[in-house]
């Protein structure tokens, strides 16, 4: 879902200054990525806002599977285990981060804005 084609690259260098941070370290903080996993979707379009799916399973479309533990696989809808990643932080009163990067068009730097999976990212954290 990125804005650019250095989005992906941004996001884990991001990851990484997180993962390596003393104080993330020290705390504890469990850091989750979510393109850094293969999901699967009910959205035959992958980030249709209009699609109903909501990630739970009255929404939901595709045939979700846990763990044993209760946790997505990599089998799950991406809602459906963004979802999962949210009421987990809200539960151990935890935060998530969402990152919104600009774009570089013909030399200018573009206003920063959301790409059409974290629309639903955001959606979904709202309904929580």
């Amino acid at each position: 879902f990125a804005l650019n084609e250095t989005s992906q690259s941004d996001a884990t260098s991001f990851t990484k200054l997180l993962k390596d941070h003393e104080y993330i370290q020290e705390e504890n903080f469990k850091i989750y990525s979510p393109n850094a996993f293969e999901k699967r979707t009910c959205d035959p379009n992958w980030t249709n806002f209009d699609h109903p799916c909501r990630g739970c399973n009255e929404t939901c479309q595709y045939n979700n599977v846990l763990t044993k533990a209760g946790h997505p696989t990599d089998d799950c809808c991406w809602r459906y285990s963004f979802r999962h990643q949210l009421e987990d932080a809200k539960a151990t009163g935890g935060f998530m981060l969402q990152l919104v990067e600009t774009a570089e068009r013909e030399g200018r730097i573009e206003d920063a804005k959301l790409g059409n999976g974290q629309k639903i990212e955001q959606h979904l954290a709202q309904q929580l």
